[in-house]
């Protein structure tokens, strides 16, 4: 079915209903695809569902939660193709120790669609279908969306949570710092041409060995000082710069 053909149909429904809702696009879908209402394709009905709520978020109109869900309800169906196998499964699994893994994926599947700009990493694995036993109504899918969506209002969504970052507790200037690491590495340049990276740690802590390590870095790229490491993890060697060889007068280091 080609856009243009979709948006028709959204625009019959907007003109013959009142509200649009996850019922009156189904039966849309049936009468435009005509299909028999007590033997449906559910794996198409759900494609013709999907490709009008896509084209109603297209047009920006405005789509109720319930409406989404129900989107998602179908989508998860046809990935578990309950439905090829008999309308009696879902029921079925609504009422199954898999109830809450179903409505775990049901609900990663919700925000997908609500927030899809966001990779929620929900990947769809198709089942193996199994031999229909009887034909699958329309009137069965409504029943059965029905009994989910109420499912639904009984197992309110866990909320989203986030990940707690810690604020740190001590303000560091680095600008200060920077100043601070230099004007110790001269004064130790008075008497020495090398200087070692351990030899200007305030501390084997963690905060210090990072700070300063950023510290020697900054002053490097301003070609301050030289650094150099031979073996990894090994210690750095610190030394004068071409620049600081050939001014020896102090001069204020630009941050």
């Amino acid at each position: 079915m080609s856009k243009k053909e979709i948006q028709d149909r959204i625009y019959n429904l907007l003109m013959s209903e009142e509200e649009i809702t996850w019922k009156s696009i189904l039966y849309n879908a049936i009468k435009s695809e005509e299909m028999d209402p007590w033997d449906i394709d559910v794996s198409k009905l759900s494609a013709r569902f999907l490709e009008t709520i896509k084209a109603m978020k297209e047009l920006n109109l405005n789509l109720p939660a319930k409406l989404i869900f129900a989107s998602a309800i179908l989508l998860r169906i046809k990935s578990r193709k309950l439905l090829k196998d008999d309308i009696n499964a879902l029921d079925q699994l609504l009422t199954s120790p898999e109830t809450d893994e179903f409505y775990e994926e049901l609900q990663q599947e919700y925000r997908a669609m609500k927030y899809p700009s966001q990779d929620t990493g929900v990947k769809l694995v198709p089942r193996t279908p199994q031999p229909r036993r009887r034909k699958v109504s329309i009137f069965d899918l409504v029943k059965a969306l029905d009994k989910a969506l109420e499912v639904k209002h009984r197992r309110p969504f866990k909320p989203d949570t986030f990940r707690k970052v810690e604020v740190p507790k001590k303000k560091i200037d680095i600008s200060k710092l920077i100043e601070k690491v230099y004007s110790k590495i001269e004064s130790m340049f008075k008497e020495t041409e090398q200087v070692k990276f351990s030899q200007i740690l305030p501390s084997k802590k963690k905060a210090d060995v990072i700070y300063t390590f950023i510290s020697l870095l900054h002053l490097a790229n301003s070609r301050k000082i030289n650094i150099e490491q031979l073996k990894h993890f090994g210690d750095i060697t610190i030394t004068k710069a071409r620049a600081a060889l050939e001014q020896p007068t102090k001069e204020k280091i630009e941050i």
